[in-house]
């Protein structure tokens, strides 16, 4: 074997090895480099209660998975829910609202874009902006409420006319 192949043999050794390596790093660091190079931006929003809503449930934009709940902390009489967005910018008049996903009750957050202006990461979505979750418990606490709304009046029969007593 002559001085030029040996040089070219290490050489091409060399190259393979880093090569190698490189993937490996790369491979390892995937999450961090994707976080890096994404257009994701992490927003927060106060809701008055999570329902049931988890760190690393979906975040929604009009049907479409656009994000993850990041992270959930009391501030407090409230709740403050960190969510990333891959997509469109909100803006300062945005709405979020935690919905039931799944038959199980798996949560989402549903967030409703609003507003000319941008809405700054740094700035949360208040708590006038989101809508509660509907639970079982909130119903059942308020059936009285709900049949009124309805044209329900107490003492009376679907048809409007006086229950008779027996």
């Amino acid at each position: 074997m002559s001085r030029t192949q040996k040089t070219n043999t290490v050489r091409t050794g060399l190259i393979g090895v880093l090569v190698v390596a490189a993937l490996v790093l790369i491979s390892v660091n995937f999450d961090r480099i994707a976080s890096t190079l994404s257009s994701s931006v992490t927003y927060t929003a106060y809701v008055g209660d999570t329902g049931g809503l988890e760190t690393g449930d979906k975040v929604f934009l009009s049907g479409v998975h656009v994000g993850d709940v990041e992270d959930i902390d009391l501030d407090g009489d409230k709740v403050r829910i960190a969510f990333s967005v891959d997509g469109p910018r909100l803006g300062v008049d945005s709405e979020v609202s935690i919905k039931t996903l799944t038959v199980l009750g798996r949560k989402f957050l549903q967030v409703t874009p609003k507003g000319d202006k941008a809405l700054s990461p740094d700035q949360p979505i208040p708590l006038e902006h989101t809508l509660h979750p509907l639970s079982p418990d909130r119903c059942a606490r308020r059936p009285v409420h709900h049949r009124e709304q309805l044209g329900h009046r107490p003492g009376h029969q679907r048809t409007g006319h006086p229950q008779s007593n027996p």
